[in-house]
């Protein structure tokens, strides 16, 4: 029994070099950011105005009343389903900048 003691103290010994080494490694090490590999047409997406997503937004929150309100029938589930279903095919459209 002693023997299996010390196999797996030796484990957890391991193991707990290795975490220590992962944490001051990953506290420690330097961090950068290349600006200049972004490319500028993805970067360029991501600074949209927010009125271009009002419609996706919109239909959602219409959604999210829907539900909350309780006692929610199939035809209001149905209901709920195609405006979210629509606020999603809204959101790849606004982002391509077809809206």
């Amino acid at each position: 029994m002693f023997p299996r003691r010390r196999l797996l103290l030796k484990i957890v010994s391991v193991a707990l070099v290795v975490i220590a080494a992962w944490v001051a490694f990953d506290l420690f090490s330097p961090r950068t950011a290349h600006l200049r590999e972004f490319d500028p047409d993805e970067v360029s997406r991501l600074e949209m105005p927010g009125e271009r997503f009002m419609d996706h937004g919109r239909l959602r929150a219409e959604a999210m009343t829907k539900a909350e309100q309780g006692g929610v029938t199939e035809a209001a589930w149905a209901r709920i389903d195609e405006l979210l279903h629509q606020s999603w095919r809204s959101l790849p459209e606004v982002m391509n900048g077809r809206r």
